[in-house]
């Protein structure tokens, strides 16, 4: 228990800190007691704790975006010393982006606010680095540099661990293409846009991405699905009477084919006794 006892010292001592600080301070410790209440037959205390460094970060306004940053400028900086060829330094940045992206990501998908899934959500369209990997890997395409694997893989997974209810995919998916994550591109989008809003487990609170979202704001969203709905149940019956009105076609001309043909039967058939019944005469 020698975690526990540190972190609530950690704890303790970033009650006086602010801002970036205070994140900074109580990231690694919010990742470590998240990892442990995991394990099976673990303390209560260390549920006790996770979500106590859980609340304080998530009382720091910008608490994402501490992360978002963090990410941007070690992309920056690894990419800027690629321009300028100096392999030393390429090595340094290229290290400490890898540990960003290693890193950031875990502790975001813990932290369930507003900012968090705004973060996340702006990620999803970022393919810097991805490369399409080819239908039989080789083992140098499957061990390709960490520092160019793309923030939209990890946006996903982030996104899937945290506690939102009803999820566009199952939170284990696994995101390997800018294609994998188009639910929840076309999920953050339908929330920018204003037409819908998402909430956590365990909170009753709907929000969009200004916070919890206006009773007008959600009357409207209310009234736009169930207009969609009726939009698409009418054109599922639209369809469903094209169809049937094809089928009774189909089947009608048969039969009046088999009408004429019928007629045409009869007629010759008058005319040939007409004929016979002159010549017996």
């Amino acid at each position: 228990m020698k975690q526990v006892q540190l972190w609530k010292s950690k704890l303790a001592e970033s009650r006086t800190l602010e801002g970036a600080e205070k994140v900074e301070i109580l990231q690694l410790g919010l990742r470590n007691m998240g990892y442990r209440k995991l394990i099976e037959g673990h303390a209560a205390e260390v549920d006790d704790l996770f979500f106590d460094i859980q609340k304080a970060i998530l009382g720091v306004p910008g608490h994402a975006k501490f992360f978002r940053d963090e990410i941007n400028q070690a992309r920056a900086k690894y990419e800027e010393a690629l321009k300028g060829g100096d392999e030393s330094l390429i090595g340094e940045t290229r290290q400490n982006l890898a540990g960003k992206l290693l890193f950031e990501f875990p502790t975001l998908e813990h932290l369930p606010s507003v900012e968090t899934v705004g973060v996340l959500g702006e990620f999803l369209s970022d393919e810097r680095g991805y490369v399409k990997m080819p239908e039989r890997p080789t083992l140098d395409d499957l061990t390709t540099d960490v520092s160019g694997s793309p923030v939209f893989r990890r946006a996903a997974t982030a996104l899937g661990r945290l506690p939102i209810v009803n999820k566009p995919v199952p939170a284990k998916t696994q995101f390997r293409t800018p294609e994998d994550v188009a639910p929840w591109k076309l999920w953050y989008e339908q929330i920018k846009a204003g037409k819908r809003t998402f909430r956590f487990e365990g909170d009753a609170t709907e929000y969009d991405l200004n916070g919890p979202a206006s009773n007008e704001k959600l009357q409207r969203v209310e009234r736009d699905r169930k207009r969609d709905d009726e939009r698409s149940a009418g054109h599922r019956k639209s369809s469903s009477g094209l169809n049937a009105e094809f089928a009774v076609t189909q089947i009608s001309k048969p039969s009046t084919i088999a009408a004429i043909l019928a007629a045409c039967a009869l007629v010759a058939g008058a005319g040939w006794y007409f004929l016979r019944g002159r010549k017996v005469a």
